[in-house]
């Protein structure tokens, strides 16, 4: 496909949104369609660093180990560990305690979850786009702003189709009323270009804005203009495409959702956020400035001091020692000290297209537009070059979070309309939102305040927070009844960050696709999972206050269908040996572990009467179904939980190696003395 083309280009379908809940539901849905059904993703931003970090719970891991357990394994080979939460004093500096994760990570280790993993947003979407297929299959175009998004007329639809000339009434009834047939069999044999019958009709008509810029001598991020039409010196041109099936994974201020469905935007919750990330040259080179030490370790500040490059995140919560994060009225400031690790590279041939792209603009980002982008805050990254973190290993990624009240004693605009209007402007409003979050964090510790006043102004965003209240989450929210669909925060945003947005996101995808191969690639298949979805993300967003009894229950109890495709999957006989070591032998009236896997089945015939040959016969019957089909085709009919068995091991194999075995020691809780 070729972007700015005059004549509308023709798919199947269309996910507009590049981020994690998009870019998921896109590999999801190539595990089940067939790859004559074209889709394409759209993204406003351009490739890059940019985002902050995710805590991915139990139920957004499985939910990525049903989509491809190879990915899940190359999350935790990229992504980093905590066991614990840090909490100072705002004011003085000192730690208050140590708040450990609900369970250590040999407790989860032995409950059979998986290890706890924090994400850089970045690192998420690059994998994904490396996960997906070559664009043959799935395009994904950059620098794609959705300007337009309208319902096409039945007759208008058909046309464009190709005229086939078949009255509607000849055509299927989907479940809600509205034209259109699934795709059978899951969605195969669904054709692009202009061959579709009037039962497979393009039901929406896109525009877009191609944005695109060269790099700027000294331009130390992008411009976030959300309409202004400013793209940093580039240009922009239209796309038009007809989409027969649409998904919006475009965030919580969504422009599929106010345009085609509901209309519902999210609310402000009377919070504003900054988010911002500082490397270590950058702390450097500022002490320089100002006369400072040139001992390095003394740059970071103090809780997030010690050896570096280690994949044991240290972190530090500000806030009054009496409070607690999840209740306090009081201003939040979040610092975690992660890794910067090389560029993933591009994806696997997939059709990573925008003009911007070819200028070079795949270095850094500014910190949370593409989360803006894709996830609230009506702002979007704009294409012009972007700065990275200047090959440096390690970053402070920071979090600042105030109510109204705190920006109106401070003598600052507390109008939530705000950050929307100053990212329109030129320059982006970033050297403002430094200046504001410098404002309203004055009485942080200096060492604090040193690296937020560091962090350069083009990778600060700030965001009035809104939500999507649980209470008006429907069945419409997830669909209109019309081909269309949304997944992630477009349906659920949460507003204050939570830790759910990226798992919510990851078991939509999940959930969606299952869907589909159940129904076929239509509007039965999106009225199932929305009827599904419902209920369990209301249990989960509606929980919000501690001991979080409602949400942690419905997180521990997850389970999603196996989406695997046979380059998911190991070779047949690791699947096996998983298979083998759960079966237990009784010897002696106790249960003891099968012998390794591998041994020949020769070796265990005879022996301890009746109940050890009942054993060997669960073993033949297991070889006798492996041996009955070749290949990795064979291994997908083992047991999925010996998938799943594999999958966890290897996880943690992964996470023991690279923190040398930190990951299963407890953290220490209780206050201790001040901290240097």
């Amino acid at each position: 496909m070729l972007l700015g083309d005059a004549a509308p280009q023709r798919i199947d379908v269309a996910i507009i949104g590049g981020g994690p809940a998009g870019l998921s539901t896109a590999l999801a849905l190539t595990r089940v369609l067939s790859p004559n059904v074209s889709m394409t993703v759209f993204e406003g931003r351009c490739p890059g660093e940019a985002g902050s970090g995710i805590d991915l719970s139990e139920n957004g891991l499985l939910a990525l180990q049903a989509i491809s357990p190879r990915l899940l394994q190359r999350f935790y080979e990229t992504g980093d560990f905590q066991n614990s939460w840090s909490h100072y004093d705002g004011a003085s500096g000192q730690l208050v305690q140590a708040l450990g994760l609900p369970q250590t990570g040999a407790q989860r280790r032995a409950a059979g979850l998986l290890p706890p993993l924090k994400m850089r947003w970045w690192a998420i979407t690059r994998l994904l786009e490396q996960e997906l297929p070559p664009a043959g299959v799935v395009a994904l175009h950059y620098g794609c702003r959705l300007l337009d998004c309208a319902e096409l007329a039945e007759e208008e639809g058909a046309a464009d189709a190709g005229g086939s000339g078949v009255p509607p009434e000849a055509a299927d009834e989907g479940a809600s009323g509205c034209v259109g047939a699934a795709i059978a069999g899951g969605g195969g044999g669904g054709s692009s270009g202009g061959e579709a019958s009037a039962s497979e009709r393009y039901r929406y008509r896109l525009t877009f804005e191609i944005r695109s810029s060269s790099p700027q001598a000294g331009d130390g991020g992008s411009s976030s203009g959300s309409g202004s039409g400013n793209t940093g010196g580039g240009s922009s041109t239209r796309l038009t495409v007809l989409a027969k099936w649409l998904i919006g994974a475009d965030g919580g201020f969504s422009r599929v959702r106010r345009l085609v469905g509901d209309g519902r935007a999210p609310v402000f919750t009377g919070y504003f956020s900054w988010w911002g990330r500082v490397s270590g040259a950058e702390l450097a080179a500022a002490a320089a400035a100002a006369g400072g030490a040139a001992d390095v370790d003394s740059l970071w500040p103090a809780p997030l001091r010690g050896p570096p490059r280690s994949p044991m995140v240290r972190n530090a919560v500000y806030l009054p020692a009496a409070d607690r994060i999840s209740t306090t009225k009081a201003v939040v400031a979040l610092l975690v000290r992660m890794r910067s690790p090389s560029q993933l590279g591009q994806g696997q041939g997939q059709e990573v297209t925008a003009a911007g792209a070819a200028a070079g603009a795949v270095a850094g980002a500014v910190a949370g537009a593409a989360a803006a982008s894709a996830g609230g805050g009506g702002a979007e990254a704009g294409c012009s070059s972007l700065r990275d973190d200047g090959g440096e290993d390690e970053v402070v990624a920071w979090y600042l979070e105030a109510q109204t009240a705190h920006l109106e004693a401070a003598g600052l605009d507390a109008s939530p309309e705000g950050p929307h209007v100053r990212h329109t402007a030129p320059d982006g409003g970033h050297a403002v939102a430094l200046a504001r979050c410098l404002a309203v964090s004055t009485h942080l510790p200096p060492d604090v305040r040193a690296a937020l006043a560091a962090t350069p102004p083009a990778r600060v965003l700030e965001r009035a927070l809104h939500m999507h209240p649980p209470e008006q989450l429907e069945l419409s929210s997830w669909t209109n009844g019309c081909g269309m669909v949304l997944v992630g925060d477009a349906v659920h945003s949460a507003g204050r960050p939570d830790g759910q947005g990226g798992s919510l996101a990851f078991e939509d995808a999940a959930e969606l696709a299952a869907a589909v191969r159940r129904h076929g690639l239509g509007q039965q298949a999106f009225d199932s999972f929305a009827a599904s979805r419902l209920p369990r993300v209301k249990g989960i967003r509606g929980d919000n206050a501690p001991p979080f009894a409602v949400r942690r229950a419905l997180m521990d109890a997850t389970a999603f269908e196996p989406l695997w495709g046979p380059a998911d999957l190991p070779r047949p006989e690791e699947l096996l040996g998983e298979e083998l070591g759960r079966m237990r032998v009784c010897a002696g009236g106790e249960e003891v572990p099968h012998r390794e896997a591998g041994q020949e089945v020769a070796e265990r015939q005879g022996g301890c009467g009746g109940q050890q040959q009942h054993a060997e016969a669960g073993v033949v019957t297991v070889v006798a179904r492996v041996g009955m089909e070749p290949g990795l085709e064979a291994a997908a009919k083992l047991d999925p939980e010996a998938v799943r068995a594999w999958s966890r091991r290897c996880c943690w194999e992964v996470a023991e190696r690279r923190t040398a075995g930190h990951i299963l020691q407890a953290a220490v809780i209780g206050p201790v003395g001040k901290q240097g």
